[in-house]
C-alpha cells in the first residue's frame, strides 16, 4: 500500500503518537470515492491511539464481496495480533458509531471507516468500567504502542499529524 498523496516536511512529532526522527507529514488523501465530502478531517477519539489503514485502496468501491474479503482480513490481523485474553465482541458499537471488534478487561480496539475508505484502528479505554478507568488510562500507551507495532508487520499503519495531516507511523522495535 502506497500514500496517496504528495509529502511535505513534518514540522514536529504530534504529542502522543510514535513517529520517529525522519518523519513527514502527508496531507490527507482526497475521498476517493464519488460524492464523498471533500477535506473531511483524519478521525481522533479522545479515549484511545489510532492509526488508520487502507485495507479498500486496491478494491473497486462496486466489488462487495472483495470489499467483505478485506473487511474479514482486517479482523483477523487484528484478532491474530492480540493476547488470548482479548475477546471478539459481536454486532457491538461505541455510541457515536464506531464498531468495537476486540475487547479485554480493561481495553477495547474499534474501527471506524470514513467516507474515503480509510480505516482508523483505535486501541482504547472500555467506557463501559468506570471503576478501571485509571489502571486502563495508565496502561493504555504502552499496550497500544505494542498492538500496533505487531499489526505493522500486516499493514502500513499512518498516524494523524494534524487534523488534515497524516504520516507513516514508524515501530519502536521490531516485534518478536
Amino acid at each position: 500500500m502506497t500514500p496517496r498523496s504528495k509529502p511535505v516536511p513534518s514540522r514536529a512529532a504530534p504529542r502522543g503518537d510514535t513517529l520517529g526522527p525522519d518523519t513527514t507529514a502527508t496531507r490527507a488523501a482526497p475521498c476517493a470515492r464519488e460524492g464523498g465530502p471533500m477535506g473531511e478531517g483524519l478521525y481522533r477519539h479522545p479515549d484511545g491511539r489510532t492509526v488508520y489503514v487502507e485495507p479498500f485502496e486496491d478494491i473497486d468501491p462496486g466489488d462487495d464481496p472483495l470489499a467483505r474479503e478485506a473487511w474479514r482480513d482486517l479482523g483477523e490481523a487484528i484478532a491474530s495480533r492480540l493476547s488470548d485474553a482479548w475477546e471478539r465482541v459481536p454486532r457491538a458499537w461505541k455510541r457515536s458509531g464506531e464498531r468495537i471488534a476486540m475487547r479485554n478487561g480493561l481495553h477495547e480496539v474499534w474501527l471506524h471507516e470514513d467516507s474515503c475508505a480509510r480505516v482508523h484502528v483505535t486501541f482504547g479505554i472500555r467506557g463501559d468500567l468506570p471503576d478501571t478507568d485509571a489502571l486502563a488510562r495508565a496502561t493504555m500507551f504502552v499496550r497500544a504502542e505494542a498492538f500496533f507495532d505487531r499489526l505493522a508487520c500486516h499493514y502500513d499503519l499512518r498516524v494523524r499529524t494534524s487534523a488534515w495531516t497524516s504520516a507513516r507511523r514508524v515501530s519502536r522495535k521490531r516485534p518478536t
